[in-house]
């Protein structure tokens, strides 16, 4: 059985959150420009810090 990678994500301590990397393509996870509401999450090749914690009400879900 082949196994892909294109759905898979490695989450790896960075500063005091974890920067989210794409397997398939070894790109990040980062907001496009600013914070605010509504940002697109685009990729990167750069690693940004993000704030992952456990849904309080869906244990297998993190936010």
């Amino acid at each position: 059985m082949l196994i892909s990678n294109v759905l898979k994500w490695e989450l790896t301590p960075l500063g005091l959150g974890f920067s989210i990397r794409s397997l398939s393509s070894g790109q990040y996870l980062t907001i496009e420009a600013g914070i605010y509401n509504g940002v697109p999450i685009v990729a990167s090749p750069y690693p940004v810090s993000w704030t992952v914690q456990i849904d309080v009400h869906h244990q297998e879900t993190v936010q």
